[in-house]
């Protein structure tokens, strides 16, 4: 199958493209960086802003605490986001399943053991594109996008009912 990229923005979870820091107020009121565990929300309005411009509704009180997002919010997210799940391919993900799933249903967010640096940390990031052998992805770490063999990406995805999510075409 021939390769495919799509044009995904950047959005970074704990930094601006202008690479300045988000900041938040804390608990005790003084600003600090915010979105170390931002990735799912970032990863989500990547998978959005593909579609249409901002702003996104996501899920205020779990990023306002900053402690990532459960297994079981994951669904809730995509309800707020208009996004959907989409099953694994029986083969995994290889790169003819992302190119086909990318030309279906366009960007897709992924959840799975994807951080650099932090080999069991769940992370969320958006499949943008195959350049076989390779997988194109944003990481909104950084940001940056990045590119890895679609084995390790596909050895990397958590092994939930809800590690691939699409932008739901029937809604907004």
């Amino acid at each position: 199958m021939p390769d495919i990229v799509l044009n995904v923005p950047l959005v970074g979870q704990k930094t601006g493209l202008d690479g300045r820091p988000l900041m938040q107020p804390d608990p005790s009121g003084r600003m600090a960086q915010h979105g170390w565990m931002a990735c799912w929300y970032a990863s989500a309005c990547m998978v959005s802003y593909f579609y249409r411009p901002g702003p996104r509704l996501g899920l205020p009180t779990v990023w306002q605490a900053d402690a990532g997002l459960t297994l079981q919010a994951v669904n809730s997210l995509a309800m707020a986001e208009g996004l959907k799940t989409i099953a694994k391919p029986a083969a995994g993900l290889t790169c003819d399943t992302i190119a086909d799933l990318l030309r279906r249903h366009g960007p897709i967010w992924a959840a799975g053991t994807y951080l650099d640096g932090h080999p069991m940390a769940g992370h969320a990031i958006v499949l943008t594109g195959v350049q076989t052998p390779f997988v194109l992805y944003n990481d909104p770490w950084e940001p940056k996008a990045k590119k890895r063999p679609a084995q390790w990406i596909n050895s990397h995805l958590l092994n939930i009912p809800n590690a691939l999510l699409v932008k739901d075409q029937t809604r907004s």
